[in-house]
């Protein structure tokens, strides 16, 4: 299920959309989701374009992070939810991911949002700034896992 990302620009001639997913990584690949469990690996993906005759003047790079909301609890700090991409000076898509390792977030149920921004060259928030608000997830913690032969044994 992927959730756009709402850009506000303020600079002319330069155009950008784009969205995020969430995915959880089990066997057999990666499945998008709203359900994990807390021993799984588990990333945002974000996707954006850039269009217009503007691009070739820019540069700078992206700042793209992703924030946990727990329901009922107040924020959760979530450990390397910020990475940068570097701005293609010419209209171009991005695609980039965000990768958090299991066993980082407490069981719960917690609202996503993930934001990006321009900097320019030296470091200076840009004109260019967006999120987005996903869904509901639900982390949980499962005692009981299948071990693959069938048998459910208690971790």
């Amino acid at each position: 299920m992927s959730f756009p990302i709402k850009f506000e620009e303020m600079v002319p001639y330069f155009n950008i959309s784009g969205d995020c997913e969430l995915y959880e990584v089990k066997p057999p690949g990666v499945h998008p989701t709203t359900i994990i469990r807390t021993d799984q690996e588990w990333y945002i993906k974000f996707r954006w374009n850039t269009l217009g005759p503007l691009n070739c003047l820019m540069c700078g790079n992206w700042e793209v992070q992703v924030y946990l909301e727990q329901m009922g609890k107040g924020e959760f700090a979530l450990p390397n939810s910020v990475m940068t991409e570097p701005f293609v000076s010419k209209p171009f898509n991005y695609d980039c991911e965000i990768r958090f390792q299991p066993g980082k977030v407490p069981e719960g149920v917690y609202r996503i949002v993930a934001t990006i921004k321009l900097l320019g060259p030296t470091g200076i928030p840009g004109p260019v700034v967006g999120f987005a608000e996903g869904p509901l997830v639900q982390f949980y913690h499962s005692k009981n896992l299948p071990t693959g032969n069938g048998n459910n044994s208690d971790e």
